[in-house]
C-alpha cells in the first residue's frame, strides 16, 4: 500500500452531486478528495434538468455560461390534453438571473464539473472504490482500492473486478455521494 494521504473532506462518488460538492469545498478553501468505482463519467446522455437556484449554485463556481451554452433554457412549460393546451406557467417571472430550468445531458454537466476540478488540481480518481477501515478521535480513515478488471477462460471469455490496494485516506469527513454503493 502506498503512503497515507489526508484531506479534509473524502467525497465518495462522483456523479453530479459528488463533483458538485468537491468543487464547492474545494472552492472554500477545503482539502478535498474524490473517488468513483466508475471508469469515467456518464457516457449516455441521462436527462436533467437544473432549476434556478441549481444554476446560481453552477454560477458561483464560473461554470454557468458554459452549461447555459451546452443545454437548453426552458422558459414556460405548458400542459396537454391530447391537442389541447390546458395551461402554462411562464418562468420569466422567478428573480433569478437564471429565470428558467435548464435541461442538459447529464454527461455534459458531468464532463464540465470534472475539467473545472481538475483545473483547480483536485483530480477524480476513476475506478477507485473507498472502504471505511476506522472511525474515531476526530478521523475517519478510508481504504481506497484501484479497481482491476481481469479476463481468463477460451471460448468463454469470463471477466471479474479484483482489487489493488492504493492508499488509506484520513479525513474529518466523509460524503457519501455514491448512490445504491454507498456503505
Amino acid at each position: 500500500m502506498e503512503p497515507k494521504s489526508e484531506c479534509e473532506v473524502l467525497v465518495i462518488g462522483a456523479g453530479p452531486v459528488g463533483m458538485m460538492a468537491a468543487a464547492s469545498l474545494e472552492q472554500q478553501g477545503i482539502r478535498v478528495q474524490i473517488a468513483d468505482r466508475g471508469f469515467r463519467p456518464a457516457a449516455r446522455s441521462y436527462a436533467l434538468a437544473l432549476h434556478p437556484r441549481t444554476v446560481e449554485l453552477l454560477g458561483d463556481l464560473d461554470l454557468a455560461e458554459r452549461l447555459v451554452e451546452r443545454g437548453q433554457p426552458l422558459r414556460e412549460i405548458a400542459w396537454y390534453d391530447g391537442k389541447r393546451r390546458r395551461a402554462e406557467i411562464a418562468l420569466s417571472g422567478i428573480e433569478s438571473d437564471f429565470p428558467f430550468i435548464l435541461v442538459l445531458a447529464q454527461s455534459a454537466l458531468e464532463e464540465i464539473l470534472q475539467g473545472h476540478l481538475r483545473s483547480r488540481g483536485v483530480p477524480v480518481l476513476w475506478n477507485h472504490r473507498g472502504t471505511l477501515s476506522e472511525i474515531g478521535a476526530g478521523q475517519v480513515t478510508v481504504k481506497l482500492e484501484s479497481l482491476v478488471e481481469a479476463s481468463a477462460g477460451y471460448g468463454l471469455i469470463r471477466s471479474r473486478s479484483a482489487t489493488q490496494p492504493l492508499a488509506e485516506t484520513h479525513a474529518f469527513y466523509v460524503i457519501g455521494a455514491d448512490g445504491y454503493w454507498s456503505a
